[in-house]
């Protein structure tokens, strides 16, 4: 999803995500640091758009 929304701009994204532990506050923790992400050439709603988009998803698998 991350790949999808930022092509190879993800990896922090992508290391954010696998470093979070694998309960549900702790991807939520993880999501939420998504927005405040420093990617060059990737504006800021880009990355909190994907945040929403994500915090979608794992409530649709709930």
């Amino acid at each position: 999803m991350a790949e999808d929304a930022l092509g190879n701009r993800a990896r922090k994204v992508k290391d954010i995500l696998g470093a979070a532990d694998p309960s549900l506050p702790g991807i939520e923790g993880a999501i939420d640091q998504i927005p405040s992400i420093s990617l060059l050439f990737v504006d800021s709603s880009r990355l909190e758009q994907l945040a929403q988009e994500m915090r979608a998803r794992l409530k649709s698998h709930l």
